[in-house]
Protein backbone atom coordinates (compact mmCIF):
# COMPACT_ATOMS: atom_id res chain seq x y z
CA UNK A 1 0.00 0.00 0.00
CA UNK A 2 1.55 3.26 -1.11
CA UNK A 3 0.60 6.74 -2.28
CA UNK A 4 -0.52 5.44 -5.69
CA UNK A 5 -2.95 2.90 -4.19
CA UNK A 6 -6.47 3.53 -5.46
CA UNK A 7 -9.41 3.87 -3.12
CA UNK A 8 -10.77 0.56 -4.41
CA UNK A 9 -7.43 -1.17 -3.82
CA UNK A 10 -7.27 0.22 -0.30
CA UNK A 11 -10.78 -0.97 0.49
CA UNK A 12 -10.02 -4.43 -0.87
CA UNK A 13 -6.76 -4.61 1.10
CA UNK A 14 -8.44 -3.55 4.35
CA UNK A 15 -11.25 -6.07 3.94
CA UNK A 16 -8.89 -8.95 3.17
CA UNK A 17 -8.48 -11.54 5.97
CA UNK A 18 -4.92 -10.42 6.75
CA UNK A 19 -3.52 -8.53 9.74
CA UNK A 20 -2.53 -5.52 7.65
CA UNK A 21 -3.58 -3.08 6.55
CA UNK A 22 -5.74 -2.76 9.62
CA UNK A 23 -7.00 -0.14 12.01
CA UNK A 24 -3.78 1.89 12.06
CA UNK A 25 -3.76 2.27 8.28
CA UNK A 26 -7.44 3.22 8.27
CA UNK A 27 -6.83 5.81 10.99
CA UNK A 28 -3.90 7.25 9.02
CA UNK A 29 -5.88 7.55 5.80
CA UNK A 30 -8.90 9.01 7.61
CA UNK A 31 -6.75 11.63 9.32
CA UNK A 32 -4.96 12.40 6.01
CA UNK A 33 -8.33 12.98 4.34
CA UNK A 34 -9.29 15.26 7.23
CA UNK A 35 -6.02 17.15 6.77
CA UNK A 36 -6.72 17.58 3.07
CA UNK A 37 -10.20 18.98 3.79
CA UNK A 38 -8.77 21.28 6.45
CA UNK A 39 -6.10 22.53 4.02
CA UNK A 40 -8.67 23.16 1.28
CA UNK A 41 -11.05 25.02 3.56
CA UNK A 42 -8.25 27.07 5.13
CA UNK A 43 -6.79 27.88 1.71
CA UNK A 44 -10.18 29.12 0.57
CA UNK A 45 -10.49 31.34 3.64
CA UNK A 46 -7.70 33.82 2.93
CA UNK A 47 -10.09 36.79 3.15
CA UNK A 48 -11.30 35.74 6.56
CA UNK A 49 -8.06 34.31 7.96
CA UNK A 50 -4.90 36.40 7.69
CA UNK A 51 -2.85 33.30 8.57
CA UNK A 52 -4.62 31.02 6.08
CA UNK A 53 -1.32 30.07 4.41
CA UNK A 54 0.14 28.98 7.75
CA UNK A 55 -2.98 26.91 8.50
CA UNK A 56 -2.75 25.26 5.08
CA UNK A 57 0.92 24.48 5.74
CA UNK A 58 0.09 22.93 9.13
CA UNK A 59 -2.63 20.74 7.62
CA UNK A 60 -0.48 19.67 4.68
CA UNK A 61 2.49 18.90 6.95
CA UNK A 62 0.24 16.71 9.08
CA UNK A 63 -1.11 14.98 5.96
CA UNK A 64 2.42 14.33 4.73
CA UNK A 65 3.33 12.77 8.11
CA UNK A 66 0.21 10.61 8.14
CA UNK A 67 0.48 8.79 4.82
CA UNK A 68 3.74 6.94 5.55
CA UNK A 69 2.31 5.89 8.92
CA UNK A 70 -0.35 3.85 7.13
CA UNK A 71 2.38 1.55 5.83
CA UNK A 72 4.53 1.66 8.98
CA UNK A 73 1.66 0.52 11.17
CA UNK A 74 1.44 -2.86 9.47
CA UNK A 75 5.19 -3.28 9.56
CA UNK A 76 5.52 -2.72 13.31
CA UNK A 77 2.45 -4.78 14.10
CA UNK A 78 4.03 -7.73 12.29
CA UNK A 79 6.64 -7.76 15.07
CA UNK A 80 3.86 -8.06 17.66
CA UNK A 81 2.38 -11.02 15.82
CA UNK A 82 5.79 -12.68 15.63
CA UNK A 83 6.34 -12.19 19.37
CA UNK A 84 2.87 -13.56 20.17
CA UNK A 85 3.55 -16.71 18.15
CA UNK A 86 6.45 -17.65 20.40
CA UNK A 87 5.66 -20.39 22.90
CA UNK A 88 4.52 -19.12 26.27
CA UNK A 89 7.51 -18.77 28.54
CA UNK A 90 9.24 -16.15 30.70
CA UNK A 91 11.49 -15.44 27.71
CA UNK A 92 8.47 -14.40 25.62
CA UNK A 93 7.26 -11.57 27.86
CA UNK A 94 10.08 -9.06 27.35
CA UNK A 95 10.15 -9.30 23.52
CA UNK A 96 6.36 -9.07 23.39
CA UNK A 97 6.34 -6.01 25.66
CA UNK A 98 9.04 -4.40 23.52
CA UNK A 99 7.11 -5.16 20.31
CA UNK A 100 3.91 -3.70 21.79
CA UNK A 101 5.78 -0.59 22.88
CA UNK A 102 7.21 -0.12 19.36
CA UNK A 103 3.77 -0.77 17.88
CA UNK A 104 2.31 2.01 20.05
CA UNK A 105 4.66 4.61 18.52
CA UNK A 106 2.78 4.70 15.20
CA UNK A 107 -0.70 5.30 16.65
CA UNK A 108 0.78 7.87 19.05
CA UNK A 109 2.16 9.76 16.05
CA UNK A 110 -1.22 9.36 14.36
CA UNK A 111 -2.85 10.91 17.43
CA UNK A 112 -0.43 13.84 17.37
CA UNK A 113 -1.09 14.55 13.71
CA UNK A 114 -4.86 14.12 14.05
CA UNK A 115 -4.88 16.57 16.98
CA UNK A 116 -3.04 19.10 14.81
CA UNK A 117 -5.59 18.67 12.02
CA UNK A 118 -8.50 19.08 14.44
CA UNK A 119 -7.03 22.36 15.69
CA UNK A 120 -6.68 23.70 12.14
CA UNK A 121 -10.21 22.61 11.26
CA UNK A 122 -11.64 24.21 14.41
CA UNK A 123 -10.01 27.50 13.53
CA UNK A 124 -11.50 27.44 10.03
CA UNK A 125 -14.94 26.53 11.42
CA UNK A 126 -14.79 29.45 13.84
CA UNK A 127 -13.29 32.13 11.61
CA UNK A 128 -13.01 30.87 8.04
CA UNK A 129 -15.09 31.17 4.91
CA UNK A 130 -18.67 30.44 6.00
CA UNK A 131 -19.37 28.72 2.67
CA UNK A 132 -16.80 26.07 3.61
CA UNK A 133 -17.93 25.56 7.17
CA UNK A 134 -19.32 22.11 6.33
CA UNK A 135 -15.98 21.05 4.88
CA UNK A 136 -14.09 22.34 7.91
CA UNK A 137 -16.56 20.72 10.30
CA UNK A 138 -16.19 17.42 8.45
CA UNK A 139 -12.41 17.74 8.67
CA UNK A 140 -12.68 18.32 12.41
CA UNK A 141 -15.04 15.39 12.94
CA UNK A 142 -12.83 13.03 10.93
CA UNK A 143 -9.71 14.24 12.74
CA UNK A 144 -11.34 13.74 16.15
CA UNK A 145 -12.55 10.29 15.16
CA UNK A 146 -9.03 9.40 13.98
CA UNK A 147 -7.59 10.77 17.21
CA UNK A 148 -10.00 8.71 19.31
CA UNK A 149 -9.21 5.58 17.32
CA UNK A 150 -5.45 6.20 17.55
CA UNK A 151 -5.70 6.59 21.33
CA UNK A 152 -7.62 3.30 21.41
CA UNK A 153 -4.78 1.61 19.52
CA UNK A 154 -2.18 2.97 21.93
CA UNK A 155 -4.34 1.70 24.80
CA UNK A 156 -4.71 -1.72 23.18
CA UNK A 157 -0.94 -2.00 22.92
CA UNK A 158 0.05 -0.68 26.34
CA UNK A 159 -2.75 -0.63 28.90
CA UNK A 160 -2.42 -4.29 29.94
CA UNK A 161 1.31 -4.18 30.54
CA UNK A 162 1.85 -0.57 31.65
CA UNK A 163 -1.28 1.55 32.26
CA UNK A 164 0.90 4.54 33.19
CA UNK A 165 3.21 4.33 30.16
CA UNK A 166 4.23 7.84 29.01
CA UNK A 167 2.91 7.19 25.48
CA UNK A 168 -0.47 6.24 26.88
CA UNK A 169 -0.55 9.29 29.12
CA UNK A 170 0.38 11.53 26.16
CA UNK A 171 -2.24 9.99 23.87
CA UNK A 172 -4.98 10.44 26.45
CA UNK A 173 -3.83 14.00 27.11
CA UNK A 174 -3.99 14.85 23.39
CA UNK A 175 -7.54 13.55 23.20
CA UNK A 176 -8.59 15.49 26.29
CA UNK A 177 -6.96 18.69 25.07
CA UNK A 178 -8.62 18.50 21.63
CA UNK A 179 -11.96 17.60 23.18
CA UNK A 180 -11.76 20.62 25.48
CA UNK A 181 -11.10 23.05 22.61
CA UNK A 182 -14.23 22.25 20.64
Amino acid sequence: MGPSTTVGELLAAVSAPTPAPGAGAVVAVTAALAASLAAMSAGSSSRELPDADALVARAEEARDRLLPLAQQDGEVYADVLTARRRPASPDRDAPLRAALERASEVPLELARAAAEVAQVADRVVAEGNPHLRGDAETAGLLARTALTAAVGLVEANLSRTDPDHPSLVEARSLAARVSATR
